[in-house]
């Protein structure tokens, strides 16, 4: 005696997501999802550091210009003169 999907004997008389614990464990679930999401989102955020400062990135874009021969070693002392002296006085 099937009496369909949300009675008889298979399910008791209750409906299929009862089952499993009903809207309590819906709720787990999604606490759950909501917590992996902020986890992994703060996980991204430390392991990719904006950096310290602007004139750190600066210096390291003048070193690979350097590095790649765009600018000789005078030029790159220079440069790398005016941006010490711009961040003292800054």
């Amino acid at each position: 005696m099937y009496r369909g999907l949300y009675g008889g004997w298979a399910m008791q008389g209750y409906p299929l997501w009862a089952h499993w614990g009903g809207i309590g464990m819906g709720v787990l679930i999604l606490a759950a999802i909501i917590v992996a999401i902020v986890f992994f989102a703060r996980a991204r955020k430390q392991s990719a550091p904006e950096g310290d400062a602007p004139e750190a990135k600066a210096r390291g874009l003048l070193a690979e210009r350097f590095a790649r021969g765009e600018i000789d070693a005078e030029a790159y002392r220079f440069m790398r003169a005016e941006l010490a002296s711009d961040t003292i006085k800054n």
